[in-house]
């Protein structure tokens, strides 16, 4: 393929050679200096390349492939590739520099990005979290940019995602190729993609792209499948696209890669709501587990060493320490500790037995930071629940704690209690996190279907020279005059005769006859025409006509006057015709409004058509004033349609509910099928809605089954067809179309 359409550009192995490439083995292309190719695509080639009229910048230039130069469609394809892409700004979108066209062949420039694409940073599999995160919001930041101008691209795949790493090290994101992409409501002569002949990657593409649908809902399909990609380093397979990965991105995933449309996220927007989402639940979850991990080791690690014991005093002091109330003044915290581990705190100081100075009354030391002299690595330990001064003291000889009474029972070890203590906050804490963040985590998502209505109805309207406008509240469409004017000459001989006082000298000339007989045929011959004229603007206007055609002579002449001796005589006549009528498109516009006003009064005010048929009109009558009456049979079929500020109110209305009441809350909505409404509830309680309305989603789900809409018979309406005979008013004979 390189061979094929490349140009001889020689293409050295690595960045060495290729800065040892002299200029003179470059091919000029115009105001560019091509230096490699880069690859070659369905349509084009891409080279980098140096612009001469920017000191040599390096910049990526896209020319068409030379065995398409000659192909219409493709050459359609490119230039709306380029114009596409002037028309986009977005950090995240690659920008176009130049286009033009150069020996024959098109060609677009851009900026030169040297990181990569996306499908050659997957090649080295997976990417973490963190990093999935970057650039898949960034990714989608730019599709919903492109789809609120209106473009949808098609053709969302890895490689078409470069990477341009910034002189900080960051990554950022650059969506290029808009080869295929669609503008929205962009009038085209011929399709450029014919169903059936879809261009695209088909791992990347919408089921719904095979039958030539182009909607919004074919960028989030592959966006689903790119994330899959990113966090797995492998395409989905069907029916396991996400049991490799955690719950919450696997809904996004489910949901975003769903087999019909409108089970999908309906915008770029939504879809980056739920990743954020789900990336910020998965973090949690992360975060759970390391904590859980760390109870874990902590109840596994032995009892021994100094460093645990601080450790574990220290949870124990940041647990227990009380507030301090008004007017109370905190105890100081104060530790004691067998000398036989004084050496692990203070190197300096020799390890000691444990002594007595006294055998009636052992010496300790307690400073008010803590801090412990010689004579405490020398005490032994002492408990100091009780009162120093109380019976059973130090101080009291005869008491049960004395050394002077019975001598005491040996003491547990305390610092095993305090382990088990400490372990138990950590449990607790990990238990108050949970409890904390579990119905912050909790989402909702909730399928609703609009209600519908089939309509059926005979209108009588008018049409009325009067009116200028379609007014929907009186019925009433304007009518109009058509008028068309034509000259005709005839010429014959005279059969008249023109005698002196003898008899026999007669001569010929112009009779009345003569006249009359000329401007008949003249007339004949010019209402042929008139109503050949006026019936073909009629067509090509979508009007009907009312009445017949009316017709008068405007002017005419005898070329030589009736009594003059001639031979032959020529009769000029102008005739006029003159119609009534209406436009077809006035009584399209005003039956919708008419119907559109009906299904507002039976589903609300947001009701739209989705569907709607119109019969033939039926003219009854004519009035002495031009003004008719019409029967036209129509039906339709009508849908609720949500707005983003119900469903906002929704949300906010619903959140911290129980899910009995929410149901019954959306099913006495207006405009909400009541059999319709699905909640279904992920993480934290099975019967209570989140509190924050951001979590909770509200999916308008297309309806199924549609009732029948049949069209009526004008007849059904009570009133029979007449025939349109009545002539216009010589006012409207005399007007013109305006």
């Amino acid at each position: 393929m390189r061979e094929q359409f490349g140009l001889p550009i020689p293409e050295p192995e690595n960045s060495s050679s290729r800065s040892q490439l002299g200029t003179s083995n470059r091919r000029r292309f115009g105001n560019y200096e091509l230096v490699r190719r880069i690859d070659v695509g369905g349509m084009g080639e891409v080279y980098l390349a140096r612009q001469h009229t920017a000191f040599g910048r390096e910049v990526a230039i896209k020319i068409m492939r030379s065995d398409l130069v000659h192909d219409p469609v493709a050459r359609q394809r490119f230039l709306r590739e380029a114009e596409v892409n002037a028309h986009l700004k977005h950090e995240h979108i690659l920008p176009l520099i130049e286009f033009g066209e150069e020996q024959g062949r098109l060609f677009f420039v851009t900026p030169y990005i040297e990181g990569g694409t996306l499908a050659q940073r997957l090649q080295r599999g997976p990417l973490p979290l963190a990093e999935v995160y970057t650039l898949f919001t960034a990714l989608v930041q730019a599709v919903a940019y492109i789809h609120r101008r209106g473009v949808i691209h098609r053709d969302l795949k890895p490689s078409n995602v470069l990477l341009d790493r910034n002189t900080d090290g960051k990554v950022y994101v650059r969506l290029i190729d808009f080869g295929i992409a669609t503008i929205q409501g962009q009038h085209a002569d011929a399709p450029l993609t014919l169903p059936g002949k879809e261009v695209g990657t088909l791992a990347y593409m919408a089921p719904e792209r095979l039958q030539g649908v182009a909607s919004v809902s074919n960028d989030i399909y592959s966006l689903g499948v790119i994330l899959y990609q990113m966090l797995t380093g492998q395409l989905p397979s069907q029916g396991q696209a996400d049991n490799r990965l955690p719950e919450p991105l696997a809904y996004v995933v489910r949901r975003a890669t769903a087999e019909r449309p409108e089970e999908r996220f309906h915008s770029a927007e939504e879809l980056l709501a739920a990743f954020e989402q789900a990336y910020q639940a998965t973090r949690a979850n992360e975060r759970e587990s390391e904590l859980a991990q760390a109870a874990q080791q902590a109840m596994n690690q032995p009892v021994s060493g100094s460093s645990l014991r601080q450790q574990a005093g220290a949870a124990q002091r940041a647990a227990f320490q009380p507030p301090a109330s008004p007017g109370h003044t905190p105890s100081e915290v104060m530790t004691l500790q067998r000398s036989e581990d004084a050496s692990d705190q203070s190197p300096s100081t020799p390890p000691v037995r444990p002594s007595f100075r006294s055998a009636a009354r052992p010496s300790f030391s307690l400073s008010g930071q803590g801090s412990f002299a010689r004579e405490d690595y020398e005490a032994p330990t002492m408990e100091l629940g009780r009162d120093l001064s109380g019976p059973g003291g130090p101080g009291d000889p005869g008491g049960a704690g004395g050394y002077g009474g019975r001598p005491s029972r040996r003491r547990k070890n305390p610092l095993l209690a305090l382990i088990f203590v400490t372990i138990a906050l950590v449990l607790l804490l990990i238990g108050g996190l949970l409890f904390i963040e579990a119905p912050g985590l909790s989402s909702a998502a909730i399928n609703i279907t609009p209600r519908t209505a089939a309509l059926s109805q005979v209108f009588t309207i008018t049409a009325s020279l009067k009116a200028k406008q379609v007014d929907a509240t009186n019925k009433i469409i304007p009518a109009r005059v058509l008028s068309e004017s034509k000259t005709l000459s005839q010429q014959g001989a005279t059969t008249g005769r023109k005698c002196t006082l003898l008899i026999l000298d007669c001569k010929q000339s112009v009779d009345i006859v003569d006249q009359i007989r000329l401007a008949n045929q003249a007339k004949q011959i010019l209402v042929n025409q008139i109503t050949q004229d006026l019936q073909r603007q009629l067509h090509q206007q979508n009007a009907q006509q009312v009445g017949d055609i009316v017709f008068s002579d405007v002017d005419e002449k005898t070329d030589p006057p009736i009594g003059v001796e001639s031979s032959t005589v020529t009769v000029t006549l102008t005739e006029q015709g003159s119609v009534e009528y209406f436009l077809l498109g006035d009584v399209r516009s005003l039956v919708l409004q008419m119907l559109g006003q009906q299904a507002q009064r039976q589903l609300g005010v947001h009701a739209q058509l989705k569907t709607t048929q119109i019969g033939k009109v039926s003219l009854q009558n004519v009035d002495n004033q031009g003004t008719a009456t019409l029967k036209v049979p129509a039906a339709a079929l009508a849908q609720y349609l949500f707005s983003q500020d119900e469903l906002e109110s929704m949300r906010s209305h619903i959140k911290g509910l129980k899910v009995g009441q929410a149901r019954t809350y959306l099913q006495k909505l207006p405009g909400v099928d009541p059999a319709s409404v699905a909640i279904h509830l992920t993480g934290g309680s099975s019967d209570v809605l989140p509190d924050d309305p951001q979590r909770i989603q509200i999916i308008p789900v297309n309806p199924t089954n549609l009732p029948n809409v049949q069209l009526p018979s004008a007849s059904s309406s009570g009133s029979s067809p007449a025939t349109a005979t009545a002539s216009a008013s010589p006012t409207a004979r005399a007007s013109t179309t305006p």
